[in-house]
């Protein structure tokens, strides 16, 4: 007659070579909420390519439509395996083989999950440095070309973060060659003043709603820019209202597109000018309501005062690297901080035990 021991359970461990790869991914609420709704969204993992991903802990990302979740690793205090049931077969004649449960992975490392406050200047830095210049002399390729998917799915914030970075640059992809661009300074400039004539000559009120066909008509090729260019800067300046509804030119956002604008046009030569020649080619750009509105802290972070205050330069791509470093050391610091910070498990498990 077959019998059954009562020794236990048996309990095996694989050798470590064997183990699975894998790792314990702990979701905060939010995330977990999307994963088991009855329609639950795709969730999208991204990280970041090339010299602007910085320290690879730190550039991790779990995206929604909406909002960014870093994703660093940590230590646990101790290890954590990974088991399933296996049958194990009786050394006793006649006897039922019992059921084992067999260790097959290890985890001395989770991946922890966490919102990332948004941060459109963060976004703007890794699209500037993914994307070519567009120049007042046409095409400038120093880089690859990206699709507007390609540069999305490199830049590891949400799809809606990256379109707002996307279109406060004026970005635009063309199609032969195609690729996305940035235009320069100048051409940005350029553009405008595109859009200023056009107004001037149709009697268009640039800081009252305009229609479509209005729209329209400021975009048009009066200094042979590409229409998709054009079509971009005036993105870039006013609210987004779905068409075919009314669009404002958002007053705060266009004083600052101009007035970088400006300054990049103005120091590329000298790398800086005088303050108060700056001000006043800011302010002759401008129509005539806002003509008193430019105010240098709408600037603030893009602009260094030279000279006692009596120069403007703009921040640079040396001086931006400079000072992107910092926070880009300190990443890395808080990254290998994280990576050898140990997680006690057991005290998380207990104070999930005591709120349930």
């Amino acid at each position: 007659m077959a019998t059954q021991t009562h020794d236990g359970i048996p309990f095996t461990l694989l050798p470590e070579e064997k183990y699975e790869h894998c790792r314990l991914l702990e979701l905060p609420p939010e995330l977990l909420g999307i994963l088991t709704a009855d329609s639950p969204q795709a969730l999208q993992f991204k990280s970041a390519e090339g010299p602007s991903a910085g320290a690879h802990d730190t550039q991790a990302a779990i995206c929604t439509d909406n909002r960014t979740f870093s994703v660093r690793q940590v230590n646990t205090s101790n290890s954590l395996y990974l088991t399933q049931l296996k049958d194990v077969a009786s050394h006793e004649e006649g006897a039922i083989p019992s059921t084992g449960v067999q260790a097959v992975a290890k985890n001395d490392f989770a991946l922890e999950v966490a919102p990332l406050p948004a941060s459109l200047e963060t976004v703007k830095m890794h699209m500037k440095a993914a994307l070519p210049v567009y120049s007042s002399t046409g095409q400038v390729r120093s880089k690859d070309l990206l699709t507007k998917d390609e540069l999305f799915a490199n830049v590891p914030f949400s799809h809606m973060e990256c379109q707002s970075a996307y279109e406060a640059l004026a970005c635009f992809q063309i199609e032969d060659p195609r690729g996305c661009f940035i235009p320069s300074g100048p051409v940005k400039l350029q553009a405008w003043k595109s859009i200023l004539e056009e107004a001037a000559t149709h009697e268009i009120d640039l800081t009252a709603a305009l229609s479509q066909p209005q729209l329209v008509s400021l975009s048009s090729q009066m200094n042979d820019l590409p229409p998709l260019l054009m079509q971009a800067v005036i993105r870039a300046i006013t609210d987004d209202k779905p068409e075919p509804q009314e669009k404002l030119i958002e007053q705060q956002s266009c004083l600052k597109f101009i007035g970088l604008s400006q300054l990049e046009t103005s120091t590329q030569e000298r790398g800086s000018i005088s303050l108060s020649s700056f001000m006043s080619a800011w302010q002759g750009l401008l129509p005539e309501k806002w003509r008193n509105s430019p105010k240098l802290e709408l600037l603030n972070g893009h602009y260094r005062l030279l000279n006692d205050g009596r120069e403007i330069t703009l921040a640079g791509s040396h001086t931006e690297q400079e000072q992107q470093s910092e926070p880009g050391k300190a990443a890395a610091a808080e990254g290998k901080s994280m990576l050898g910070a140990k997680r006690k498990w057991h005290e998380k498990f207990r104070a999930s035990k005591k709120t349930a």
